[in-house]
C-alpha cells in the first residue's frame, strides 16, 4: 500500500470508530449527520451543496427504512425524546 492509502483507509477507520462512539453518546441520527458532514466535506472534498443535501437526505431515508417501514428502532441515546412527536404521527394512523 501507498502511504496515500494507508492515510486514506486511517482515516476513514477513525471516522467509523468515532461513528460509532457518537453513536453511543447521541444516537445514531446525529452521529450520523455529522459523520456525513466530516466525510464528504473534509475527506470525500465535495461541494457544500452535496454535503448538505446528503446530511439532510440520509438520516430521513434510514429512519424511514429502520423504524417506520421495518420497525426496528436504532439507537437514540439521548436524542430519543426529539422523536416522541413523529412516534406519535407514526403509530396514530
Amino acid at each position: 500500500m501507498t502511504r496515500e492509502t494507508l492515510v486514506v483507509v486511517g482515516i476513514s477507520a477513525g471516522s467509523i470508530f468515532f461513528l460509532l462512539v457518537a453513536t453511543h453518546l447521541v444516537g445514531i441520527y446525529i452521529a450520523l449527520f455529522f459523520f456525513l458532514l466530516f466525510y464528504l466535506k473534509f475527506v470525500g472534498r465535495h461541494s457544500w451543496s452535496l454535503t448538505i443535501t446528503m446530511m439532510a437526505l440520509v438520516p430521513v431515508i434510514v429512519f424511514c427504512l429502520f423504524e417506520w417501514a421495518l420497525k426496528i428502532p436504532l439507537p437514540k441515546s439521548i436524542s430519543e425524546p426529539l422523536f416522541y412527536p413523529i412516534y406519535d404521527l407514526m403509530y396514530s394512523i
